[in-house]
C-alpha cells in the first residue's frame, strides 16, 4: 500500500469514527425524545423522565454494540435482547424524528431515517477501529435466522436418525463372527502343538482345513 492510500485510509477511518459518533448522538437524542412512543416529544417531560429516556437510550446502544460483535460469543439471551434493543431504538427514533418534523409529518420518512440512524453507527465505528469483520447487525441477524431454520429442519429429520441404529446392528454379527474365528484358530493352534504326532489331522478334518486357509 502506498503512502497516499495509507493516508487516505487513516483519514477515512477518522472521519468514519467522527461520523459514527455524531449519528449515534442523534440516535440517542431521538430515542429519548420518542420515549413516550408519541409525537408529543419532550414537551411535557419531567426531569426524571428525560433522565430515564437518556439512560435507556444509552443502555440500548450498548446492547446494540454487543449484538454487533462476534456471533459465536453471543448467547441466546444476548441475541434476543439485541433484537429487542434494535426494535425499541428504531421505534423511539421514528417517534422522535416525527416530533422534529413538526406539523408536516412523514411517517415513512421517519421510519426509514430512524432505521438508518440506528443501524449505521455500530458498523461505521467498528470499521474505523478495525473491527468491522468481527461481527455486525445484518450478519448476526442472518446467522440467527439460519440457525433457527436449521434447528427446525433438524427436528424433522427423524428417519435419518432411525437409520443409524440399524447400521450398528448390522456390524455386530461381523464382530461376533470374527471373535469366534479368533477363538477357533487359537484352539486349533493349541491342539496342533499337542498332536504333533498326527501330521495328517488337517487332511481328515475339512473344518480345520478351512481355518488354516483363512488364517494363513
Amino acid at each position: 500500500m502506498s503512502k497516499r492510500n495509507s493516508r487516505m485510509n487513516r483519514v477515512l477511518r477518522l472521519l468514519s469514527l467522527v461520523g459514527g459518533v455524531v449519528v449515534l448522538l442523534f440516535s440517542i437524542y431521538w430515542s429519548q425524545d420518542g420515549f413516550n412512543f408519541d409525537v408529543a416529544g419532550d414537551a411535557g417531560y419531567s426531569t426524571l423522565a428525560v433522565i430515564g429516556g437518556y439512560s435507556l437510550a444509552i443502555v440500548v446502544t450498548i446492547i446494540q454494540f454487543v449484538f454487533s460483535t462476534n456471533f459465536r460469543e453471543l448467547n441466546p439471551s444476548l441475541l434476543l435482547f439485541g433484537f429487542l434493543a434494535y426494535g425499541y431504538s428504531i421505534w423511539t427514533n421514528a417517534s422522535g424524528i416525527t416530533h422534529w418534523q413538526g406539523t408536516n409529518t412523514n411517517s415513512y420518512g421517519a421510519w426509514f431515517l430512524g432505521f438508518c440512524v440506528d443501524g449505521v453507527p455500530e458498523p461505521l465505528i467498528a470499521w474505523a477501529l478495525g473491527e468491522s469483520l468481527s461481527g455486525d447487525f445484518v450478519g448476526n441477524v442472518w446467522n440467527t435466522l439460519k440457525g433457527l431454520v436449521g434447528t427446525v429442519l433438524d427436528g424433522n429429520s427423524e428417519p435419518l436418525q432411525k437409520r443409524e441404529p440399524s447400521f450398528h446392528s448390522e456390524s455386530q454379527p461381523v464382530l461376533q463372527n470374527q471373535s469366534h474365528k479368533g477363538k477357533g484358530r487359537g484352539f486349533y493352534e493349541a491342539q496342533r502343538g499337542k498332536s504333533a504326532s498326527a501330521p495328517n489331522l488337517s487332511d481328515t478334518n475339512p473344518k480345520i482345513n478351512r481355518f488354516n486357509g483363512f488364517g494363513e
